[in-house]
């Protein structure tokens, strides 16, 4: 699943030692709902974060909200 690959990459690259205080970049077409997704899902699988939390998050730090609905509720409870 390409979510478990992102997250296997994010993973990778954060180990490195040169890396420790590095950023990294995800964007897809906007740069909001499919981005915000799997850094959300990211920080609830990975991280264990509260997947209310980990939106919060994302909508504060990117300065707009997720929008769409199925991605939210999937993120919340696991239904797409």
């Amino acid at each position: 699943m390409q979510i478990e690959i992102f997250a296997q990459e994010v993973k990778k690259f954060l180990k490195v030692p040169e890396n420790r205080n590095a950023v990294v970049g995800v964007h897809c077409t906007h740069g909001l709902n499919r981005t915000g997704y799997l850094i959300c899902k990211y920080l609830i699988e990975h991280e264990n974060m509260d997947p209310e939390e980990a939106i919060n998050l994302f909508n504060v730090c990117r300065g707009h909200n997720m929008e769409r609905e199925n991605y939210l509720a999937h993120l919340c409870n696991g239904t797409l």
